[in-house]
C-alpha cells in the first residue's frame, strides 16, 4: 500500500469539546444509528526481575472515581480494587468514549527508577510507577495498573512498553498509563511496541504523547483505551494504532486522536501481507492524513496480492476535531468492499461535538 509522508507544522491549539458525563466524552446522537524501527532503546539502569517473581499473584485492577476529564488522574491515592466492566454503560440517545480521566493507572504506585525487564512466564507486574521503559520477554505476562514515562536521556528510538515475547504467546496490558514526559528534548517513538507480531490484549489504558500509539500487533483485542499522539517529530509516521498484514484483531470502543496532518488514527497496512478478520467498531477517530487506512492493499512488498478479506468498519464516529474531513486529506482510504466485510453506520461528528446523521462513505480499494 502506498504511504504518504508529509511534515506539517501544527498551528492551532487543541480545543476540548463535548459534554462530560460520568468521566466520558459524551455527545448526543440524533438517531439510534449508529518506519518501524526495531532498535532496542539505550538502557539506563536495568532492573531484571528474578525468576522468583513468577510466584507473584495477579493484582486486581483499580476502580476509579468519576472525575472531570480535564483533571489529570494518573494517581488518585486510592487502593486498587477490581477492574470495572470493559465497556462503560451508555444512556439512551447518547454515545460515550474513553477520556484521559477514566483510563490508565490509578491508586498507590510504587516508584521504580530505570528500565525494567519482565522475563518470568505467566506473571503479573502491577502497581508501579516506572521512570524508564518496560520490556516483556516471557510468555503470558500481564502488565496492570502501571505508569510508564520512558524517562531518561533522549535516544534514537524509545519504546515505552516493548513486548518482545515469542510470536506464539500472548501478553496483556490493562489500566496502563504511558506518558511522554514534558521536556523540550523528550522523544517517544512508540507507546506499545509488539516486537514479533504476537497476540496482545490492551484494555482501559492511556497513551499520551508518542509518535505511534500501538504498533505491530498481529492479533488480539484493543478496547476502551484513550490514545492521543504528540506533535510529529523527525518526519515520523504518526499512527494511533498500526498493524501490518494482521489477522484476528478487534479494535473496539477507543478514543484515538492524531492532531497531526499526516498518517492516521487507525492504520491497517499491507507491506507484509494482506489483512483479514479485523473488526473496527464503535471508536471515536480524529486526525492524521486519513483517519483510517482501512486494510486494503494492491500488493505487499514482495509483489503478492494484498486485498483485504473480512475487514469491517462499523459504528465508528469520524470527528472533525482537527480537520473538516476528519483527516487532513480525507476521512478514510483503502477499504475493499468486495472482501466480505462491512462498512456500516460510520458517522461524522462536528468539531464542536455533535454527531450528525451524515454517513461516512466507504473508502475505495487501494490503487
Amino acid at each position: 500500500m502506498e504511504r504518504r509522508f508529509w511534515v506539517v507544522r501544527w498551528l492551532g491549539a487543541i480545543i476540548v469539546v463535548g459534554v462530560v458525563a460520568g468521566g466520558y466524552i459524551v455527545v448526543t446522537s440524533p438517531s439510534s444509528l449508529h518506519g518501524q524501527q526495531s532498535l532496542l532503546p539505550k538502557p539506563a539502569a536495568v532492573t531484571t526481575l528474578p525468576k522468583a517473581f513468577s510466584q507473584v499473584s495477579p493484582s486486581p485492577s483499580p476502580q476509579r472515581s468519576k472525575v472531570s476529564p480535564t483533571v489529570p488522574t494518573t494517581s488518585v491515592g486510592a487502593t486498587p480494587s477490581p477492574s470495572p466492566s470493559p465497556s462503560p454503560s451508555r444512556s439512551t440517545g447518547a454515545r460515550s468514549w474513553p477520556t484521559e480521566a477514566d483510563t490508565g493507572a490509578s491508586g498507590a504506585l510504587t516508584p521504580v527508577q530505570g528500565d525494567v525487564v519482565l522475563d518470568s512466564p505467566n506473571t503479573t507486574y502491577s502497581n508501579k510507577r516506572v521512570h524508564g521503559t518496560v520490556a516483556v520477554t516471557a510468555c503470558g505476562v500481564t502488565v496492570r495498573n502501571v505508569e510508564i514515562d520512558a524517562g531518561g536521556p533522549p535516544t534514537d528510538d524509545v519504546f515505552a512498553l516493548w513486548l518482545k515475547q515469542p510470536a506464539t504467546c500472548a501478553a496483556t496490558v490493562d489500566h496502563v498509563t504511558i506518558m511522554a514526559t514534558p521536556r523540550p528534548d523528550d522523544y517517544m517513538t512508540t507507546g506499545i511496541r509488539v516486537g514479533y507480531g504476537g497476540q496482545m490484549t490492551v484494555t482501559s489504558s492511556k497513551i499520551v504523547g508518542p509518535q505511534l500509539g500501538i504498533l505491530g500487533m498481529g492479533s488480539g483485542l484493543v478496547q476502551d483505551n484513550y490514545i492521543l499522539l504528540g506533535a510529529t517529530q523527525r518526519g515520523d509516521h504518526d499512527d494511533g494504532f498500526q498493524s501490518d498484514g494482521a489477522s484476528g484483531i478487534t479494535i473496539r470502543h477507543n478514543t484515538i486522536l492524531n492532531p497531526n496532518a499526516q498518517t492516521s488514527a487507525v492504520a491497517l497496512y499491507t507491506e507484509y501481507g494482506p489483512n483479514s478478520n479485523i473488526l473496527v467498531v464503535d471508536n471515536l477517530l480524529a486526525g492524521g492524513g486519513y483517519a483510517c487506512y482501512c486494510g486494503d492493499g494492491k500488493t505487499d512488498n514482495a509483489g503478492h496480492p494484498a486485498r483485504a478479506s473480512n475487514v469491517s468498519v462499523v459504528d465508528n464516529v469520524f470527528w472533525q476535531k482537527y480537520f473538516p474531513s476528519a483527516g487532513y486529506y480525507g476521512d478514510a482510504r483503502a477499504y475493499n468492499p468486495a472482501g466480505g466485510g462491512k462498512w456500516e453506520n460510520n458517522l461524522y461528528m462536528t468539531a464542536v461535538g455533535s454527531i450528525t446523521a451524515r454517513q461516512v462513505p466507504p473508502a475505495g480499494i487501494d490503487q
